[in-house]
C-alpha cells in the first residue's frame, strides 16, 4: 500500500523536475534566454540551439527515469526501478556526448 510520505514525495520529486526543466529551458531571468532572443539571433545560431534542444531531451530522459524509478520504489515494481534507471543512465550519456561535441567545437574554433 502506499502510504501518504511517498505520494508527497513523489509529488514534490515530480514539481522539482518540472521546474529544473522550465528553468533550464527558458533561462528565466537572464538576458540571452530562448524567450528573450530573437527570431534572427535564433536562426543565426543553429549549432547553439541544436545543442540546447540535445541537452534539454537528455535532462527531460534523466527526469522521466527518476520519475519512473520512485514509481517503481513506491509500488515495488522491480522493473519500473531497473528502467528508472536505465532511462537516467540514457540521459547522462545524451550530455556527456553534448560536452564532448562542445569541447570538439571549442578546438576546433
Amino acid at each position: 500500500m502506499i502510504s501518504i510520505q511517498q505520494l508527497q514525495r513523489f509529488f514534490l520529486i515530480t514539481s522539482l523536475a518540472v521546474s529544473l526543466a522550465t528553468i533550464i529551458a527558458f533561462a528565466f531571468g537572464t538576458t540571452d534566454s530562448w524567450a528573450t532572443t530573437s527570431l534572427a539571433q535564433l536562426i543565426s545560431q543553429p549549432q547553439t540551439q541544436i545543442t540546447t534542444m540535445n541537452r534539454a531531451k537528455s535532462v527531460a530522459k534523466s527526469m522521466e527515469g527518476k520519475a519512473q524509478e520512485v514509481i517503481g520504489n513506491i509500488t515495488g515494481n522491480f522493473k519500473d526501478q531497473f528502467m528508472g534507471k536505465a532511462k537516467q543512465l540514457e540521459g547522462q550519456a545524451g550530455n556527456a556526448v553534448e560536452d564532448v561535441k562542445e569541447t570538439i567545437r571549442d578546438i576546433l574554433k
